[in-house]
């Protein structure tokens, strides 16, 4: 293992856009705290294990669940997204297309293909 991280930053306006192939390191504690004077959204996706959403403020974990089971959140606030999660339909089998849905709701950037 080398230890590189190779991300892909680009300006989304308000927001900055990380994109992470085939890595998991902005899903990282250390990375999480980071979000101290600010907001960070995360959705970790990987064909081996379970994907995961994390909204943090502040470098606190504020709501983190598995999109293929979003009935069970944790984080300080976990019932924060309770009526937004219930509008987009979780519980199906479209948790991804819904996680990148909620991801554009909490940061107002739409991500196209």
């Amino acid at each position: 293992m080398t230890g590189l991280v190779l991300v892909g930053v680009a300006d989304a306006g308000a927001w900055s856009m990380i994109v992470e192939p085939n890595g998991f390191f902005c899903t990282e504690p250390s990375v999480v705290a980071l979000s101290r004077g600010g907001e960070q959204v995360t959705f970790y996706l990987n064909e081996n294990t379970s994907p995961a959403f994390t909204w943090a403020r502040e470098g606190e974990v504020l709501v983190e669940f598995c999109p293929d089971y979003a009935a069970s959140r944790t984080g300080s606030t976990p019932d924060a997204l309770d009526e937004i999660v219930g509008e987009l339909g979780f519980g199906d089998d479209l948790g991804h297309e819904r996680t990148l849905a909620l991801m554009e709701r909490l940061t107002g950037v739409r991500v196209t293909p």
